[in-house]
């Protein structure tokens, strides 16, 4: 459980809460906002350490900064001064990556580092973390043998990342969703930010509003909009950081790999691995 990881992470003395960080949940787009937010990060010129799952290429992808996988000599480096301690708290190999991860993202003196859950929120192993923002992308029937078989209990689950005094911004719509999270930002003291639905201007290239500010986007996948408007607002809420519009419109010039991936245009070949209906 989360109480216990983050038992172990205090007796091995991990300082994981000196991480400035962002704490992304939802049910889809997780990864997509994460690249997208870590780019607009990166283009502002910050050292951005990112946390995502499943791996698509191999394990080491999970974990990154500026976009670059970390090395197997390093996981091997961390692997040997703290395997033991894994074996003696009988630890599991997500709980195994976070660890990794933060030690990493301490070590390396990033500037700020962005968590996407593994599954739920409030269960998960990342929930140990004190974000500066959270965001969650939407709810959507996943995990139902986990996280509860109907909207309101999957996105109490998602919820369960909302810190006391922490802003939260979601682009989920549906009501039954939205009462949750907003019941919930109210318990914690938390400011709720909902966002409005996506005002897309044109296709080609693909581009929208937010903010009264129009960007465009590399990928052909109108979806990404979505992703993309909840990492540009959740930008907005990095105090500390000084971001442009221009650090934001260069960064949303980045793809996901793997989410609607087009590897050729003649002809046009698309790879995507959607793994549900949404």
């Amino acid at each position: 459980g989360v109480d216990y990881f983050r038992s172990y992470m205090e007796d091995l003395n991990i300082p994981y809460q000196n991480l400035k960080c962002v704490h992304i949940a939802g049910t889809n787009g997780k990864g997509s906002t994460t690249n997208y937010l870590r780019s607009i990060l990166q283009s502002a010129g910050y050292q951005v350490g990112t946390f995502t799952s499943p791996y698509l290429i191999h394990h080491y992808d999970r974990i990154r900064i500026n976009d670059i996988d970390i090395s197997e000599a390093a996981f091997l480096d961390i692997a040997k001064q703290y395997g033991q301690s894994w074996i003696d708290y009988d630890l599991g190999m997500f709980e195994i990556d976070m660890m990794i991860a933060c030690v990493y993202f301490l070590t390396s003196h990033v500037d700020i580092c962005i968590f996407e859950t593994g599954l739920g929120g409030r269960l998960d192993m990342t929930n140990i973390i004190h974000p500066l923002v959270c965001a969650i992308t939407n709810i959507g029937m996943d995990h139902m043998q986990i996280l509860g078989d109907t909207y309101a209990q999957i996105a109490y689950e998602k919820a369960g990342i909302i810190k006391p005094n922490t802003p939260v911004s979601t682009m989920e719509q549906k009501s039954e969703c939205l009462e949750v999270f907003k019941n919930i930002a109210t318990q914690q003291q938390a400011h709720f930010v909902p966002m409005a639905k996506v005002d897309i201007v044109s296709k080609e290239p693909l581009s929208f509003m937010h903010r009264e500010h129009i960007y465009s986007l590399s990928s052909k996948a109108v979806y990404q909009c979505e992703n993309a408007a909840l990492a540009l607002e959740v930008s907005y809420y990095l105090n500390d950081y000084l971001i442009t519009n221009e650090h934001r419109q260069k960064g949303l010039q980045t793809i996901w790999k793997g989410r609607f991936e087009v590897l050729r245009d003649e002809p046009l070949f698309i790879i995507d691995g959607a793994h549900n209906v949404a």
